[in-house]
C-alpha cells in the first residue's frame, strides 16, 4: 500500500480486496484515501482466481476468471515471486502434462512437455517480468487448468 510506504498516491482507485462476493476497491484523490466502493458479482463455480479491472469514461469494469471445482488443487509459490525458477506442486503424479506460459495479451512465452510427471515440477522464469497464466494440459485425463503468477 503506497499509503504505508509514505509515497505519494495517485489520484485514482486501487483493488483492495474480495470480501465474499464483492470486489472492494479504495479510491484516492488530492494524495488522500477516499472512499471504498464494493461491485457485488456472483460466484458461478468455484472462487475468483484472477479480477482485471479497467476505468473506461468513469466505468468501472471488472472481468473474472473462475476456478472450476473440478480443478486440480496445483498451485504455484513463491507467488508473487522474485525468483527465477517457480514450482508447481501438487500436480497428479504419473500423468503427461504440457505447461504453457503466457503472457497478460496471450502470448504464448514458454512450453514444456513432462511425461510421468513426479507431483512436483520446477520451471525456470529468469527473463520473465509481470503478470503471466500457467496452463496444464493433463495428457493423462485430457483436462486443462490454469492459473496465474507474477514475476516481479
Amino acid at each position: 500500500n503506497p499509503a504505508i510506504l509514505g509515497l505519494p498516491l495517485p489520484d485514482g482507485f486501487s483493488f483492495f480486496g474480495i470480501k465474499d462476493t464483492s470486489i472492494v476497491y479504495r479510491f484516492y484523490e488530492n494524495n488522500h484515501v477516499g472512499s471504498l466502493l464494493e461491485v457485488s458479482f456472483s460466484v458461478q463455480d468455484g472462487e475468483p482466481t484472477f479480477i482485471e479491472t479497467s476505468v473506461n469514461s468513469d466505468i468501472l469494469n471488472s472481468a473474472f476468471n473462475y476456478t472450476s471445482d473440478t480443478e486440480s488443487p496445483w498451485t504455484i509459490f513463491p507467488n508473487p515471486t522474485f525468483s527465477n525458477d517457480i514450482t508447481m506442486a501438487a500436480l497428479k503424479p504419473n500423468h503427461d502434462i504440457v505447461i504453457h506460459i503466457s503472457d497478460i495479451k496471450g502470448r504464448l512465452i514458454h512450453t514444456q512437455e513432462i511425461a510421468n510427471c513426479n507431483g512436483s515440477e520446477v520451471i525456470s522464469v529468469p527473463n520473465l517480468s509481470g503478470l503471466y497464466t500457467i496452463k496444464i494440459l493433463d495428457k493423462t485425463d485430457k483436462t486443462l487448468s490454469s492459473k496465474k503468477f507474477l514475476k516481479l
